[in-house]
């Protein structure tokens, strides 16, 4: 399932170029000792279906990118995105389809169901299903036990001459929240974030 879904991923960047999916590798850091194994095992599972992945040991990690971890799964063939982008992309592929949007229609949440809202001119609006991304929403009823909360925060810095570590790698680690480091193009410069 994971090679098809990198798979499909590439054949959307092929059909949507300017969606900002772009192929990196990526560092996944076993941030405790016994992450380890778990990692080991990943690069092996993704090895047998094809996908070029190695593990590193703690004294590589080191060694090559000056980060402290037990070890890290390598993987040469992973993505990232420009969420904003791709989201601005697939509207614009959308509305040539002739999806039609509602920017800015006021939602009354209080009469949210599993299968419709009143918006605030008085319709209904009626669905099969629905993605709320509501910043920090209520938590409905109907909906308490489908919820997870999550936070995130996100830091920049100036842009930077160069990548800011060895492969221009996506870094991440095992740890629970986690940590997540990537460069981004800007203008012609890298960016980590």
């Amino acid at each position: 399932m994971c090679k098809e879904a990198m798979e499909a991923l590439h054949a959307l960047k092929n059909r949507f170029p300017t969606c900002s999916l772009r192929g990196r590798k990526s560092l996944y850091l076993a941030t405790k000792k016994d992450h380890v194994k778990d990692l080991m095992a990943e690069s092996l599972a993704l090895q047998s279906i094809g996908i070029n992945a190695g593990f590193y040991t703690g004294e590589e990690v080191k060694e090559w990118y000056d980060l402290l971890a037990y070890g890290a799964l390598y993987v040469e063939e992973d993505l990232d995105v420009d969420p904003v982008r791709f989201i601005y992309t697939i509207t614009e592929a959308n509305l040539q389809r002739g999806v039609q949007y509602f920017e800015e229609t006021e939602v009354d949440l209080s009469s949210l169901t599993a299968h419709g809202v009143r918006i605030k001119n008085g319709a209904t609006l009626t669905f099969d299903q629905v993605i709320l991304a509501t910043g920090y929403g209520q938590v409905y009823p109907f909906m308490k036990d489908l919820v997870e909360i999550h936070r995130t925060y996100a830091f920049f810095t100036e842009p930077l001459e160069e990548e800011p570590w060895r492969d221009g790698v996506m870094i991440w680690e095992t740890q629970k929240p986690y940590g997540y480091l990537r460069g981004v193009k800007i203008k012609g410069s890298s960016q980590g974030a």
